[in-house]
């Protein structure tokens, strides 16, 4: 099997694959902020003397959870989409041509006459995500071919699936089904 495309990398690409790896690095840490905001809600009700019927006295809390863990998700998010802006200020290039051949042989990528190829073997992860598929070469740097590019989306996919799914251990493979 062969796949062949030419994807145009933007902006908003490369901002939904840094926060894809920015909440996937502080997943654990936004649990933990979940379980600070719930018990500081309640260390407040108690100081403050706040009798809550059965619901209220466990629904606030959680409400409390759930604001701290969104209120410190969202500061994340728009800290990695500043970041992402400054750095294409910096290069001054906000869009780039990533020509994308998969076949017997791995992953050969073309961009800006620098070509790069990596064997099935090479690649840490494959992740599909909703907008995109990630060909991990390292835990930080990946291979994005988006869907929205793809001309007939479904058909697409499932070739990749299809591909990844008999060369890639299961082990690392994030695919969507």
């Amino acid at each position: 099997m062969r796949y062949f495309r030419d994807f145009t990398i933007t902006q908003q690409d490369l901002i939904a694959f840094y926060q894809m790896l920015a909440l996937r690095r502080w997943a654990k840490g936004l649990l933990g902020f979940a379980v600070v905001g719930a018990l500081v809600a309640k260390l407040y009700l108690n100081w403050f003397s706040i009798e809550l019927t059965v619901p209220w006295s466990v629904l606030v809390p959680f409400i409390a959870a759930a604001l701290t863990t969104a209120l410190i998700a969202a500061g994340i998010l728009i800290r990695i989409r500043i970041k992402v802006r400054d750095s294409i200020r910096k290069t001054g290039r906000s869009r780039y041509v990533q020509q994308t051949r998969i076949d017997g042989f791995g992953v050969h990528v073309t961009v800006d006459q620098v070509s790069s190829k990596a064997g099935f073997d090479k690649l840490r992860r494959v992740q599909e995500a909703s907008s995109a598929f990630y060909l991990f070469l390292t835990d930080s740097e990946a291979w994005i071919l988006p869907k929205s590019q793809m001309e007939n989306t479904e058909e697409e996919c499932c070739t990749l699936r299809e591909i990844f799914s008999k060369v890639i251990p299961s082990q690392q493979l994030k695919l969507q089904r």
